[in-house]
């Protein structure tokens, strides 16, 4: 089961995915990452997303992601 999901890419598209994801029961947005690093540590501040990067590569590796979901 997906629990734990991951957002590639924090432009301004990102706020509609990550509202998105906060309505369906069970999801949490556990990471989001963004070649920008200040963008995403902004997005990850202003929405409650304990993690953010800047390297993709990472979301990947992260045991805990379950789904990434790319929108850039």
């Amino acid at each position: 089961m997906i629990k734990n999901v991951a957002l590639i890419g924090a432009g301004s598209i990102s706020k509609v995915h990550i509202e998105g994801y906060k309505s369906v029961p069970g999801i949490q947005i556990a990471a989001i990452c963004d070649l920008n690093e200040s963008l995403a540590q902004a997005r990850a501040q202003e929405y409650g997303i304990p993690k953010y990067y800047s390297d993709y590569h990472e979301v990947l590796a992260d045991p805990t992601i379950d789904a990434v979901s790319v929108v850039t």
